[in-house]
């Protein structure tokens, strides 16, 4: 087997399993994590692509010059759409981030989302924004 590169830490590695793409479990689940599902697809995809050519080149399978070097080009990213994120939290959700709050500027946000909730009675929003 050939020596791969670690898709989330760029560590070459001789791999157990043609398939594998990362060095560990613990680069696999950091990555994962962190790219969304569509990338992740995207990615796949192409590295899937790219693991045929490799194998159907290295059995002499093609024996013309291949036409497969446009698919090794970069796939174009587009912009995923961001969508706002509505968090509803809990009155213990927001005791919790009051007793947590490190900052000033913790405080500002807080209290502000404290305001505009409304998941809140008004007697729970006015002992939140009791100071300690």
């Amino acid at each position: 087997m050939q020596v791969k590169t670690c898709l989330k830490c760029g560590i070459d590695y001789q791999p157990i399993k043609e398939t594998r793409k990362f060095c560990s479990t613990s680069c696999r689940v950091m990555w994962y994590r962190k790219n969304k599902p569509q990338q992740v697809e995207k990615i796949l995809l192409k590295d899937l692509i790219l693991s045929l050519i490799d194998k159907l080149d290295s059995i002499n399978f093609i024996t013309q010059p291949s036409n497969y070097d446009v698919l090794k080009t970069e796939i174009p990213q587009k912009p995923l759409p961001t969508k706002k994120v509505v968090i509803i939290r809990s009155y213990e959700n927001f005791l919790h981030l009051k007793k947590s709050c490190e900052t000033a500027e913790d405080w500002v946000g807080i209290s502000h989302e404290i305001r505009e909730s409304d998941n809140l009675t008004e007697k729970q929003k006015v002992v939140l924004l009791k100071v300690l």
